[in-house]
């Protein structure tokens, strides 16, 4: 991934050992933002 993007997320997404994506078990995408991450690197507090 790329530093940015692995910055303002938690958790992600595994690859297993064939090289494909596991399902997220939850609803969304499966990533939660790192909320601090996002307010360093968009400059804005209390963006969400």
């Amino acid at each position: 991934g790329s530093p940015f993007i692995d910055d303002i997320t938690v958790g992600g997404w595994k690859l297993d050992n064939d090289g494909w994506l596991e399902i997220p078990t939850r609803p969304g995408l499966g990533l939660e933002l790192d909320r601090d991450m996002v307010e360093k690197y968009s400059g804005v507090k209390n963006l969400f």
